[in-house]
């Protein structure tokens, strides 16, 4: 009758050969206490084993195996026996450094039994403590998601407080100096907050939890979709290029940007209520006037009002310029310095329109044309008035023509006289009229009157003529003696 457990043999009284069945007690003792198995996963036996050397043979073994499956093989002057496991029987498997238990049907791993339930505080290779009670030291820490139970395929690490007011988040530290913190920091949005010494914290990003909105660089989030609090912002290309997209949902809607002072707006630049470029500005935050406005067909471009400290160079490709003011607006081109304006047609823009243009200047005004002309024209009934305050010169490099002028007094009922000094003589249509006027000759008043003259070549009796009014005109004005 063997023993309930281990099925050991006992001796009988009077039994014959005690020593084997006492032998094979002790053998059986050997393998089985404290199991030590070298491997669990042979099904064919190892061709050298050592004496006392254990297996748990595998599924379907062969050779000296065969039909052993789930028993503990041991090695013994080289044969083997085979002993069935017993409930609750502990092994140790060498190959694997694990523990495994036997539940009367399957093996299972010694750790998967154990229940740490309450445990005051646990340390892994360090010492927790009251504040720390859990405490790792390791170069890496592996949660995983539950691939034995079989789990969700899921993994969540789940950190909670007590009120908004606290904080649920992760402390990142140098040398136990804190340098970051994430999480739920003084409230329930998210933030990351850096330190450079563990003492003085900067708000990094700031997550809204109503609204998702982002503050950046210390902006706390908001009712904007994006925060930054900054100095000085760069984009730069990650290749070659960079581009930055405004898009709207229709043309009534804005894509643009807004200028500000203490959260007021100043201006504001881009589709703004249409699909043309604009810029417009601000006093105050509530009204708005059009400084520039680009047509998005043409690229005309229609500016408020341009005023300019230094050149202004207007270059259109073989097209026109045209400063058009509206209304009785008046167009001022007032330069610091003397200039040119070159290929200028300055008048009103249609005859229907009544608007009248006045070419004043505090200093000279230059009219030099290259090879060609300068022509005044006023249109319909319009007349061209030269009004200086001081002397008019005209004076061509060469003889040249003034046609249908009118020298003298604008009016009947202006007094103001007229003097043409000429350095050479003055000549209508090819024909010298006065001769330089000598020093001391004075104007008389009145109105000048001479002889029409005509045009083309002169003869003997038509000279003689002219000369003859010459000098009627110039008794007449006290100029010369009967």
């Amino acid at each position: 009758m063997p023993t309930p457990r281990f099925g050991l043999p006992f001796i009988a009284q009077g039994q014959a050969q005690k020593e084997v069945t006492h032998n094979d007690a002790l053998i059986q003792l050997d393998a089985l206490v404290d199991l030590f198995l070298l491997d669990r996963d042979l099904s064919v036996p190892p061709a050298s084993p050592a004496n006392g050397d254990a297996y748990l043979v595998a599924a379907s073994p062969t050779g000296a195996w065969s039909g052993q499956a789930g028993k503990i093989a041991y090695a013994l002057d080289g044969g083997w026996r085979f002993y069935g496991p017993i409930k609750g029987l502990v092994a140790y498997v060498a190959d694997e450094q694990v523990l495994l238990v036997y539940t009367g049907s399957v093996w299972v791993d010694w750790a998967s039994l154990l229940s740490l339930q309450n445990l005051v505080q646990v340390g892994i290779r360090t010492t927790a403590d009251a504040t720390n009670r859990l405490a790792v030291k390791s170069n890496a820490v592996l949660f995983s998601h539950d691939d034995v139970t079989p789990g969700t395929g899921d993994m969540r690490v789940v950190i909670n407080k007590s009120a908004a007011a606290k904080d649920a988040g992760f402390t990142l530290q140098d040398g136990f100096s804190t340098r970051a913190l994430f999480g739920l920091l003084g409230d329930d949005n998210v933030a990351l907050k850096v330190s450079p010494d563990g003492s003085s914290f900067f708000g990094a990003l700031s997550v809204d939890k109503a609204t998702g909105n982002v503050g950046l660089a210390g902006y706390t989030a908001d009712g904007n979709e994006l925060g930054v609090k900054a100095t000085n912002i760069l984009f730069d290309r990650k290749t070659a290029n960079i581009r930055a997209l405004f898009n709207k949902a229709a043309p009534a809607d804005d894509a643009s940007f807004g200028f500000e002072t203490n959260y007021s707006p100043r201006a504001l630049l881009g589709l703004l209520g249409d699909d043309n470029f604009t810029i417009k500005v601000s006093p105050d935050g509530s009204g708005f006037t059009v400084a520039i406005s680009i047509d998005k067909t043409t690229g005309a471009v229609t500016v408020a009002a341009l005023t300019a400290n230094g050149a202004v160079a207007l270059s259109p490709a073989n097209a026109n310029v045209v400063i058009s003011p509206t209304g009785t607006g008046t167009v001022t081109i007032s330069p610091a310095a003397a200039g040119a304006m070159n290929n200028v047609n300055v008048g009103a823009t249609t005859a229907g329109t009544g608007r009248f243009s006045t070419l004043t200047a505090t200093g000279a005004v230059t009219l030099s044309p290259a090879n060609a002309n300068v022509a005044i024209s006023p249109t319909g009934t319009g007349t061209v008035t030269i009004s200086p305050a001081g002397s008019l010169t005209i004076n061509p490099t060469a003889a040249g023509a003034i046609n249908n002028c009118s020298v003298g007094a604008t009016t009947a009922s202006t007094v103001r006289g007229t003097t043409i000094n000429a350095t050479t003589a003055f000549q209508q249509n090819g024909t010298q009229v006065v001769a330089a006027r000598r020093t001391g000759w004075a104007a008389a008043t009145g109105t000048a009157t001479r002889t029409t003259f005509a045009t083309g070549s002169v003869t003997l009796p038509q000279l003689a003529e002219r000369v003859k009014a010459l000098i009627d005109d110039l008794i007449a004005h006290g100029l010369i003696g009967t």
